[in-house]
């Protein structure tokens, strides 16, 4: 609306109101503009269908009040499913520190205000591999008594599942060591008892473990394949697990790497992949599997898989580096379809189908 004054002949002052259509017309959605004329409600997230992720603060900033908190529905114009998503991506990206200027006050989303912050912030990733600081230089208020006090400079040691006394750890891993085999090296959260049952038909145990309780090695002679099992989430540990699992690294004929994720840390995906449950990347010439796509720019691969790919690069020697993109971290029969078609092509001895057992958790009774 816009006022106007007229005046009149008779020395008559006349103010009216004149609708007048703005210059940002053309701009608004038509869909919005439609559904606000007939009076109903309209969702933009839902009807454009935009893949918002947690870095896109430009549009998530439109939801938040300069205190850092959710705006309500009836501001936002979203659906309740809309308006809990990108209530969680607002409170990824505050987290993360892409929304320094909207955190609410004193609120641990601020990175600053989390425990060490600084020293879990000091390797900066690049396309597909990792960089270290070439200098501790760059590694801002570094603090050597924080990172010894902590509960990851524990020593690291492999606990064997043998007889000591017919034989010692040392001479165990020289066994491992003997013969050609393949070293494969599967990480990802709750992985460890998927392996487990479908590992030899679940007639397969470690051969030994760290003593962090987050690593274990499975053996399968027959097959000249070493497996690594990986469960680790603390970022201190990721070299120093490299650094254990070095002579398999180094002795292997081959090596690959298998890191489980969630799908919404993938950015790039296609309308028919986001459609899939479980998404397979690989790096280079690994890519060449079928159902397998390359891993694109800016995604990486980090984690203990990431190290010892790296640490055999530096050997001059190759290695496969795959990504298994999944919908929810616990594994079902559909998800774990394509990871058991990739392990079966990598020489893992595992089963065709992996079936999910559910146990009861609830009293009621009908």
């Amino acid at each position: 609306n816009h006022l106007k004054e007229k005046v009149t002949a008779n020395d008559t002052l006349v103010i009216k109101g004149e609708y007048v259509p703005s210059p940002r017309r053309d701009t608004l959605i038509p869909q919005l503009v439609e559904a606000r004329n007939k009076g109903e409600r309209f969702c933009p997230q839902c009807t454009l269908g935009l893949d918002v992720k947690h870095t896109d603060v430009l549009i998530l900033s439109q939801y938040v009040r300069s205190d850092g908190c959710m705006l309500p529905r009836r501001i936002t114009g979203l659906c309740k499913r809309q308006q809990r998503r990108m209530g969680a991506l607002v409170t990824m990206a505050q987290k993360a520190g892409l929304m320094p200027n909207l955190n609410p006050a004193k609120s641990k989303k601020d990175p600053k205000q989390r425990y060490q912050w600084k020293k879990y912030n000091k390797m900066s990733l690049s396309f597909g591999e990792i960089v270290e600081p070439s200098t501790r230089a760059f590694w801002d208020d570094y603090d050597e008594e924080a990172e010894t006090s902590g509960p990851s400079s524990a020593p690291l040691e492999w606990i064997w599942y043998n007889d000591p006394e017919e034989s010692t750890g040392e001479q165990e891993l020289q066994k491992t060591l003997e013969t050609p085999f393949h070293f494969v090296i599967v990480e990802g959260q709750k992985i460890g008892a998927f392996i487990r049952k479908v590992l030899l038909d679940g007639k397969s145990n470690p051969i030994c473990s760290l003593s962090c309780g987050t690593v274990s090695i499975f053996h399968a002679p027959t097959e000249g394949v070493l497996l690594a099992v990986s469960e680790e989430l603390e970022p201190n540990l990721f070299g120093r697990i490299t650094q254990k699992l070095s002579p398999w690294v180094e002795a292997a004929k081959t090596l690959s790497t298998v890191t489980l994720q969630p799908a919404v840390l993938y950015k790039g995906l296609t309308e028919q992949e986001r459609e899939k449950v479980c998404i397979i990347k690989a790096l280079g010439t690994a890519s060449t599997l079928p159902g397998v796509g390359p891993l694109e720019a800016p995604n990486v691969i980090t984690g203990v898989a990431a190290g010892a790919a790296s640490y055999r690069k530096f050997q001059g020697k190759q290695a496969a580096v795959y990504g298994c993109y999944l919908d929810s971290v616990i594994l079902d029969s559909a998800s774990s379809e394509p990871i058991l078609r990739l392990l079966k092509a990598l020489r893992v001895p595992c089963a065709d189908r992996y079936e999910m057992k559910f146990k009861p958790s609830s009293n009621l009774y009908m």
